[in-house]
């Protein structure tokens, strides 16, 4: 039984669909409104394969659905107004496919989607908890699921509903948190929940949307949360679908104790690093904010991975991403958060970096130099071998919220094609002991352990202890030379 409150929106959503012609008039926003969301959700949205079926609930005249299969996935557009349908069809291609529905009730079976996405809708339902729960369900397990809402804690917002108290009178939509809707994605199954600032200036200030979008200002809002929450009018709010096994931990771990999660974060600890890697971990933590950061403990697995002349990337995956070498100057080097510095030392030493970008948003990177390398972490001096035909490799990484992806291979693939046209038969590289999840995707690529290295920093003493030669240095200055090879 629908409120009063969701009953009237319908109404005018319906309504909207037979009056107006135009995308953000059927979706209720003004032409800046629509437009900001949507160029925030393309910057964003890391794509998918090409083929996936995604849902878009309460697509409106289908902007977004429109998007998505420009992008390469199979969109379904579904909207509970009858004439938005049937304007969005009229408007579209004839592939996408367009169905009349609810959100709170979605006439779909669980797991039918490889993602699904939910923009506009929330603040006209009195509540998320169905929608969330239907959006979640819809999805297979390691698919998207994007959401936005009306922000409740913007500063614009925080006065109407100042004003709407003391008047006495009830506000026409509904606000919620990032927090809240981070969490209650949670508690259906979400994992990699990543959260969005939108920032919308009035139609009046229309002008100025662009300098707001910018990169600057994203990274500001982006650092500082609550500065972010405060001036943004809403928020995006992105997560995979868990496994069962990830939803049941969740659940525990809510209702334990704090002592009890405790407990259970040291003893995952232990479990994913072992209990050498997994105490000097801990170790390390504590030393680290004991200290402020004057004692340090690195720990590095010592890989020689083979190249192959590429790895067998299928060719439709990832083909949204633009595989280049970055020279110095290039403007994506600043998004890595290395100081200047830190980047023109790589160069100097012959450093070679190839990036992946995804509709000109670094999803990530990695580095090589052709010869020795100066460690820029700790104090040392680390040599690939055989001389020639190997190189050092570093600094890998990928976006959290491209992980799940095809950057990683991508990467690889291009790097290994590289290497291998000039005559290079292996990497090698160091990987800290303390990220198990990197040694297997390097091990997937035919990575192999050859040694370990344990560097303990206590202000500029450095203590290095290892299992090949040289064993042990001590130093306030040099750096050890350290030769990795089969």
């Amino acid at each position: 039984m629908k409120s009063g409150f969701e009953e009237s929106w319908r109404r005018r959503f319906i309504e909207r669909g037979r009056l107006f012609d135009d995308d953000a008039g059927i979706a209720g926003w003004t032409s800046t409104g629509l437009g900001a969301r949507l160029r925030n959700f393309q910057r964003v949205w890391p794509g998918d394969a090409a083929g996936a079926v995604w849902l878009d609930a309460g697509c409106g005249a289908g902007s977004y659905t429109r998007y998505l299969a420009e992008s390469g996935v199979t969109p379904v557009g579904l909207d509970y107004s009858l004439p938005s349908v049937r304007k969005a069809q009229a408007r579209s291609e004839a592939g996408i496919a367009w169905m009349v529905g609810d959100v709170t009730r979605l006439p779909v079976r669980p797991g039918a989607f490889d993602g699904a996405m939910c923009l506009g809708v929330l603040q006209a339902l009195d509540g998320p908890e169905r929608a969330v729960a239907e959006l979640m369900g819809a999805v297979r397990e390691g698919g998207q699921v994007w959401v936005d809402v009306l922000n409740r804690r913007c500063l614009h917002t925080l006065i109407r509903r100042a004003l709407a108290r003391l008047s006495g009178r009830p506000l026409a939509l509904r606000y919620h948190s990032a927090g809240q809707i981070a969490d209650l994605m949670r508690r259906h199954g979400a994992r990699d929940v990543q959260v969005y600032w939108v920032p919308i200036l009035p139609a009046g200030l229309g002008r100025l949307q662009a300098w707001v979008e910018g990169n600057g200002v994203r990274r500001v809002l982006g650092w500082l949360g609550p500065l972010g929450s405060l001036l943004s009018h809403a928020v995006l709010v992105s997560a995979r679908k868990g496994t069962e096994q990830e939803t049941r931990r969740y659940a525990a771990g809510r209702d334990m104790s704090r002592m009890q999660r405790i407990r259970e974060s040291f003893a995952s600890t232990l479990r994913s690093l072992g209990w050498v890697d997994g105490l000097t971990y801990l170790l390390a933590q504590g030393l680290d904010r004991i200290s402020r950061g004057r004692i340090r403990i690195v720990k590095y697995d010592l890989v020689v991975q083979p190249v192959r002349g590429g790895i067998g990337v299928p060719e439709h995956r990832g083909t949204d991403l633009e595989i280049r070498e970055l020279r110095p100057g290039d403007e994506l080097l600043e998004r890595m958060g290395h100081p200047p510095e830190t980047i023109a030392a790589r160069f100097r030493q012959g450093g070679r970096c190839l990036a992946a970008v995804r509709r000109g948003e670094l999803a990530g990177f990695l580095w090589w130099v052709e010869g020795p390398y100066e460690e820029d972490e700790v104090r040392c001096l680390f040599v690939p071998r055989p001389a020639g035909a190997a190189v050092w490799d570093f600094d890998v990484y990928v976006a959290p919220r491209h992980r799940s992806g095809p950057v990683f291979a991508r990467l690889w693939d291009a790097a290994s094609r590289d290497l291998s046209a000039r005559g290079f038969r292996q990497t090698c590289s160091r990987i800290s002991a303390f990220k198990p999840g990197s040694l297997s995707a390097h091990r997937r690529l035919g990575a192999r352990v050859v040694g370990k290295r344990l560097f303990v920093c206590v202000g500029r003493l450095e203590l290095m202890f290892g299992t090949r030669r040289p064993l042990f240095h001590a130093s306030l200055r040099s750096r050890p030379t350290i030769e990795v090879g089969p």
